[in-house]
């Protein structure tokens, strides 16, 4: 706030100094029966003094003026005429001119360094919250509209911004209010062709940062400004198109990192996949040609025992195939949206039946044992993509497991929060999975080696879980066994209500 009221207007500071001289001759007029004639100058000389505070020198000197005059006619000899006899009466003007001068002087001063610091101050609060929504800003509106609002709370005034990129349209902050078209046509062509060769409209006004990118705002038709206070605004509003023109070059620079992290992920998915089905096709496609050959080749030198050893090496191997081939095809599906859920009822020892007729031609000596707690209510869910999940992770169990090792799966109704719904848990004894890596498991070709085992595979087995379970609005995570070496994956079903 202002410390004292500001008389802008010059008519008004003209009747401010009248009064003042006004009020000093009403009191003079009072205490001249009190006082001497000399010391009445006094209070003309207050009069002048509030004069030169509150205005600037002009209004001063016409206080100190009319205090001459007023004070010569009333209160001088001889009174009721404007004529100095006395040296005395020259001396009392020449010293409310001079006051008038020197006070009005510094007051006008002070006032101009009071105005500019109360206008930075609001500036910077201005630019401030420009600031912190351009640095949270998402997209090139965002940016746009937060500068709208700053030259508009700057300047009082209707505003629009606007941009240009290289080789792009000009494009408006989508809020109101809307210019008249006339300027916004001009505003447009302006911004097209920065390089100088259109003319710029009235109230418009905008940046370059050298590589393409205009960042301009166009505002209402403003009421006359002094000329330094023309001059704060242009330069304020200057000092926030630059702003944000930077925060419009970091979106854009964003959206380049994306667009080219998206490009690195996809070429680095490629070759996964190139590399996964090539390494991974081919193995069992080499044993089945072994086999296949070899049983061609020497059928009468080998007995029937071998013979059928060659065929269900070619039948496991055939098998091994399928699963990846069929990974495949459910992860293109999950990453294309295409997946869609048949919803039906089911019970989930069905499912499980169906889990382990599937899984048994892959056990290699381990142990499996199943246990389902009592009162699990029907699921309404897509039988096969749930079938497909479990199958998934009992074989990554069944991948990791010694021979003679123990696989439990058990089944059992959560009540608590958050983890109400159906748990289903495969337990195995393996060398387990560190904490670091129990989320990046799950992730697309990440294939965990623990020494000299067995290949992990594709590294979809998991991943794929994850979006089947995910598309039913469930959870898959892994966590560590209570006891023992090997590792936990949980699997969580929400349970849709009325199904007890």
């Amino acid at each position: 706030m202002q410390p004292w009221p500001a008389f802008d207007t010059w008519w008004v500071a003209a009747l401010f100094a009248l009064a003042m001289t006004a009020l000093a001759t009403l009191l003079c007029l009072l205490l001249q029966a009190w006082l001497p004639a000399a010391n009445l100058a006094l209070v003309y000389t207050t009069g002048v003094l509030l004069t030169a505070i509150f205005t600037r020198v002009v209004p001063a000197l016409l206080c100190a003026l009319g205090s001459v005059l007023a004070f010569n006619f009333f209160f001088t000899e001889p009174r009721g005429s404007l004529l100095m006899t006395h040296r005395e009466d020259v001396l009392t003007a020449g010293l409310l001119l001079f006051v008038a001068v020197v006070v009005g002087s510094l007051a006008g001063r002070l006032q101009t360094k009071i105005r500019s610091l109360e206008f930075r101050d609001r500036f910077a609060r201005i630019e401030h919250r420009l600031l912190e929504r351009v640095s949270l800003a998402l997209d090139a509106q965002a940016v746009l509209l937060a500068l709208q609002d700053a030259v508009t709370q700057l300047t009082g005034t209707a505003s629009q911004a606007l941009h240009a990129g290289k080789g792009r349209q000009p494009a408006w902050a989508d809020a109101p209010p809307q210019l008249p078209a006339v300027l916004r046509d001009a505003a447009e062509q302006w911004v097209s062709g920065h390089a100088g060769s259109t003319q710029t409209p009235a109230g418009l006004r905008g940046v370059s940062d050298g590589d393409g990118l205009h960042v301009a705002v166009l505002t209402s038709a403003t009421p006359p400004l002094s000329a330094q206070t023309q001059a704060q605004n242009d330069e304020a509003i200057d000092i926030l198109l630059r702003q944000a023109s930077l925060g419009l070059r970091r979106i854009q620079l964003l959206g380049d990192l994306a667009r080219e992290r998206i490009d690195k992920e996809r070429e680095l998915l490629r070759s996964s996949l190139l590399s996964s089905v090539s390494h991974d096709f081919r193995t069992p496609l080499t044993a089945m040609v072994g086999a296949t050959t070899t049983l061609l080749e020497m059928r009468g030198e080998l007995c029937s025992a071998q013979q059928d050893e060659l065929l269900e090496s070619v039948l496991a191997e055939a098998t091994r195939l399928d699963n990846y081939t069929q990974n495949l095809l459910d992860m293109t599906r999950l990453g294309q949206g295409e997946l869609r859920l048949d919803r039906s009822w089911v019970s989930i020892e069905e499912i499980l039946n169906v889990v382990m007729k599937r899984v048994r031609p892959l056990v290699s000596g381990q142990r499996l044992e199943v246990s389902l707690a009592p009162g699990i209510p029907l699921l309404r869910v897509h039988p096969a993509l749930i079938e497909q999940a479990i199958f998934n992770g009992l074989h990554n169990a069944l991948k990791f497991s010694p021979p003679g090792g123990r696989i439990q799966q058990r089944c059992a109704r959560q009540s608590t929060q958050p983890d109400a719904g159906l748990l289903i848990e495969i337990i195995d004894e393996g060398p387990g999975i560190p904490e670091s890596e129990r989320e990046a498991v799950f992730g697309m070709f990440h294939s965990a080696e623990r020494g000299d085992r067995r290949a992990a595979g594709t590294g979809l087995g998991l991943a794929i879980c994850r979006g089947m379970i995910g598309a039913h609005g469930g959870q898959v995570r892994i966590t560590a066994p209570a006891q023992g070496s090997g590792c936990v994956l949980q699997i969580l079903l929400p349970l849709q209500e009325g199904t007890t």
